[in-house]
């Protein structure tokens, strides 16, 4: 979008999400254990479901060595 617009350089802070959320399973917040009247022991007592992460820009990096998604990156 700012690209098109011409806009070719963004400060950081703006330029990313401030994180990206991964959970196996469909929640709030990743850091929730969804505790209600019908699940009453949560996620992770109740099913052994682990919470989510929430990563910013530098763990998805250091997660991706760089930022590269190829199999033989993430295997040396």
């Amino acid at each position: 979008f700012a690209w098109r617009l011409g806009m070719r350089d963004l400060p950081q802070s703006v330029a990313f999400f401030s994180s990206v959320e991964v959970d196996t399973v469909l929640r709030k917040e990743v850091d929730m254990d969804c505790v209600t009247p019908s699940n009453p022991q949560g996620l992770k007592e109740g099913y052994g479901i682990p919470p989510g992460e929430a990563l910013d820009i530098y763990t998805v990096l250091e997660k991706t060595s760089g930022g590269c998604l190829s199999r033989e990156a993430n295997a040396a």
